[in-house]
């Protein structure tokens, strides 16, 4: 990835703010079989 290009091995912070519910935000990963 990109972070990997630069030589970055630290951590990396997100925040989620789903738009309605996590459920519905986070969907797609069943498309993806990530769950």
């Amino acid at each position: 990835g990109f972070l990997d290009k630069l030589g970055y091995d630290g951590w990396i912070g997100c925040e989620y703010k789903p738009a309605t519910t996590t459920e519905a935000g986070l969907g797609w990963m069943k498309d993806h079989n990530v769950l």
